[in-house]
């Protein structure tokens, strides 16, 4: 943890010191998964909207694919 890697000593910290530590460890482990969630939202999102973009396109490919079928 931060902590130990920041004193190399656990006696010289204090009890006080360690579980600030701990807790800033607590809110940084928080924030990171708050930004993958929100990452995450984004993609989804992103994604959504370019299959909103390429449905059209599918439609109408679908749409002269049976225009062509129904010709023969």
């Amino acid at each position: 943890m931060t902590a130990i890697s920041e004193t190399r000593n656990l006696t010289t910290l204090t009890t006080v010191a360690l579980f600030d530590k701990l807790r800033e460890h607590e809110l940084e482990m928080t924030r990171l998964k708050e930004m993958e969630s929100f990452e995450k939202k984004s993609r989804s999102l992103a994604l959504k909207k370019k299959l909103e973009i390429l449905s059209p396109v599918k439609r109408v490919q679908m749409s002269a694919v049976m225009l062509k079928i129904s010709i023969y």
